[in-house]
């Protein structure tokens, strides 16, 4: 009872005093507002940019000739089988970015894409809302796939949960729809509207290196077990192949470290610090407040 009774008095108190409660409630609200937002848009980016059950095994690896600028970092699909069959320390896939021409009885749409190279996403860890994921064997099957996202699917196919087997023609090939992917997953290629499987033609072209490598690392290994091992791959293929793979060196690297680097960390903290000081002008305000008011109502007391 006594705690209602409380209740009740210190609603009467505020509304005899709505300056008051006004200044310090917008005080407040301004400095939660401010760390709440600055934490979500922070928080994704700078502190956990991939929401993936083993983001902190998941590598980035570019093959480079030290001597020569400007290279991309790709492979070949040459190479990406070597390298997969070879590879004891890291489990590998890889994607190509690409474009497509969408035309469905339309007028064509050009979409941003990729094309997936071995177990993508099993190995990132990224599961569909709807469907399945591309797989290797979709290389093989004969039935180009398609695996598209969150945004296509609302946008374009009205978020019909029927949408798996349709079918898409790109580029003048028909691929069937067999997933839609969430809305927000990062890694590893954010912007690709649709993704599909990559046809295992070209094994002999060793010059194409268009392909962007990614992998996870097995068991315990360590990033400088997985280096050390893609380096005596690198070096046994550039003996088997000197006129394509002379020179070249490779570099295996955490995903979430090239992501999220040093600076763009002591950033983070920086504008961390600067709105958690705006929140502790606030209280402060809300403390002189308090005070003020409370020394008004000393003859009360």
């Amino acid at each position: 009872m006594s705690f209602t009774a409380d209740v009740r008095f210190a609603l009467r108190a505020l509304r005899q005093t709505p300056g008051f409660v006004a200044v310090a409630g917008i005080s407040l609200a301004i400095g939660i507002a401010l760390n709440v937002t600055m934490f979500a848009a922070l928080d994704p980016i700078a502190l956990h940019p991939f929401n993936l059950p083993h983001a902190d095994r998941l590598v980035h690896i570019i093959s480079f000739v030290p001597k020569r600028l400007g290279n991309s970092g790709g492979i070949s699909l040459a190479e990406f089988h070597d390298w997969q069959s070879q590879a004891r320390t890291v489990d590998l896939a890889s994607y190509r970015p690409a474009s497509f021409n969408w035309s469905n009885g339309e007028p064509p749409e050009h979409l941003n894409g990729a094309r997936a190279v071995g177990n993508l996403f099993e190995l990132s860890g990224i599961s569909p809302v709807l469907g399945r994921a591309i797989r290797a064997e979709d290389a093989t099957s004969g039935q180009p796939v398609a695996l598209i996202s969150d945004a296509l699917w609302r946008t374009h196919f009205g978020a019909d949960p029927n949408v798996l087997g349709r079918r898409m023609r790109l580029d003048g090939t028909d691929y069937a729809v067999v997933g839609v992917l969430p809305a927000r997953h990062v890694f590893p290629f954010l912007t690709a509207d649709v993704w599909t499987s990559l046809p295992d033609t070209g094994r002999t072209a060793r010059a194409d290196r268009s392909l962007y490598i990614v992998g996870r690392l097995r068991g315990n290994s360590t990033l400088a077990e997985a280096q050390a091992e893609l380096r005596t791959i690198v070096r046994r293929l550039a003996e088997a192949y000197p006129m394509t793979n002379k020179d070249f060196d490779v570099r295996v690297s955490s995903f979430t470290d090239d992501l999220v680097t040093t600076d763009s960390r002591k950033a983070a903290a920086l504008m961390f610090a600067a709105v958690g000081f705006v929140l502790l002008i606030a209280c402060a305000n809300v403390a002189n407040l308090l005070l003020t008011r409370g020394a008004g109502r000393a003859r009360e007391f």
